[in-house]
């Protein structure tokens, strides 16, 4: 904010004209101010969150990783880091699928990002020789009296973390991680998820509204989740 005091003879300017708003101070001085705009693409804390991890790791790539860390993320990531086979596509493919970003940095961001979500250590170089985990059999969810329980059976693969994301409608985030697990455990109840303005609602407050539960795998040791994950749909009672 600036002031200044008009010239004798001109009076205070009021309004707004392009970025910056025009109005009267208390001592008849006149008062500039750059004009706020609303932001056209409201999110929820959850959003606010997965941008402030892309924020941190987009940083982190250039300020925080060497030339020589960077360049071996690029090989890795030509490589199809993360394929089962050598015909597999590799985390590099479910980069350009489902974030449309490549390269070694898609790749840094990729698993780091599944490292922050389960509080582990950033990787500032990949792990030699890391394979996208299978996902999980036998999944299946229920909400009973305002608590949804979501069973899985274990895989051989898994001796990492169970990611489970909820993907709902109208009142609630469109897309969540609402629980996470270890590997070995096979059910996870919970009682409450993010609604739309990131604010948390117990699912006795959301009856008969209809969630979406994804689960996957993901591998703590070296930020690589399965692919694809299982998606069954469940109505909240």
């Amino acid at each position: 904010m600036a002031k200044s005091t008009p010239a004798p003879g001109f009076g205070v300017v009021s309004g707004k004209i392009g970025g910056i708003t025009y109005a009267k101070g208390k001592d008849n001085t006149q008062i500039l101010r750059k004009s706020i705009t609303k932001s056209t693409n409201p999110s929820s804390r959850n959003q606010s969150l997965q941008r402030n991890y892309l924020a941190l790791l987009s940083k982190n790539w250039y300020q925080v990783l060497t030339p020589a860390m960077r360049a071996t993320w690029d090989s890795y990531a030509a490589a199809k880091y993360g394929a089962r086979t050598a015909t597999g596509g590799g985390a590099r493919s479910i980069i350009h699928a489902n974030t449309g970003r490549g390269g070694g940095k898609g790749l840094y961001i990729y698993v780091n990002q599944n490292m922050l979500r389960n509080g582990a250590v950033l990787l500032t170089a990949p792990v030699p020789g890391g394979l996208i985990p299978a996902c999980v059999a036998g999944l299946t969810v229920a909400c009973v009296a305002g608590t949804l329980t979501v069973t899985w059976t274990p895989d051989a693969d898994i001796a990492h973390s169970i990611q489970i994301w909820g993907v709902g409608t109208g009142k609630l985030a469109h897309r969540q991680v609402i629980g996470n697990a270890a590997g070995a455990a096979g059910t996870k109840d919970i009682t409450a998820i993010k609604g739309a303005g990131g604010d948390p609602i117990l699912l006795t407050a959301l009856v008969g509204s209809y969630l979406w539960v994804q689960l996957e795998v993901i591998n703590t040791v070296n930020g690589l989740a399965s692919n694809p994950s299982v998606t069954l749909g469940v109505a909240i009672a």
